[in-house]
């Protein structure tokens, strides 16, 4: 149930949006993260996997553009093609000019997981979790928490590229058809 907003709350409101919007600023500017949105993957690998199964899918029956695709994936056809310029830096799709059309550069079963995650999430030093730096050394925690946490995000981030790498385009496209 959407409320209304009382004329005395707004500079309330104001302030709150204000501080998580400087936040963000801050925490962006020193590569820090917001609210743990750095180990949350966004949204941008699951499209930028809708569109490639998109364009094997239907790459004999419709000419595939990013108005097609963004009905597709009920998103914003700007969306698409920004995910979709990313995806071709990274050599897995070929962006005919104009309404020409959309191929893949590999075949499905060359494309794995990774490619994908890494075309639209590039992950910064390899490092897919950021621990923060500025703990109290003197702190029984704090002076510890790197050293303590470093094995286990890399164990855990090592578990997610093996995976990701031995998942291609190819098995997204066979689990597709059986269903």
């Amino acid at each position: 149930m959407r409320t209304k907003l009382r004329h005395s709350a707004l500079p309330k409101a104001r302030k709150r949006i204000h501080f998580r919007v400087y936040s963000l600023y801050l925490a962006y500017g020193q590569g820090i993260g917001y609210l743990g949105a750095e180990v949350q993957i966004g949204t941008k690998f699951s499209i930028a996997i809708h569109i490639l199964l998109s364009v094997e899918v239907f790459k004999d029956k419709h000419k595939i553009t990013s108005d097609f695709l963004a009905a597709s994936a009920n998103t914003n056809p700007v969306m698409i093609r920004k995910i979709m310029g990313l995806v071709r830096e990274a050599g897995l799709i070929e962006v005919a000019k104009g309404t020409g059309g959309i191929t893949l550069l590999k075949t499905p079963k060359e494309i794995t997981l990774k490619d994908i995650y890494l075309a639209v999430n590039p992950i910064e030093d390899w490092k897919l979790f950021n621990i923060h730096k500025n703990s109290a050394a003197g702190c029984p925690v704090g002076g510890n928490i790197l050293n303590l946490l470093d094995p286990y995000f890399t164990k855990a981030q090592n578990a997610m590229e093996n995976n990701l790498s031995n998942s291609t385009l190819q098995n997204l496209l066979n689990d597709l058809k059986n269903r």
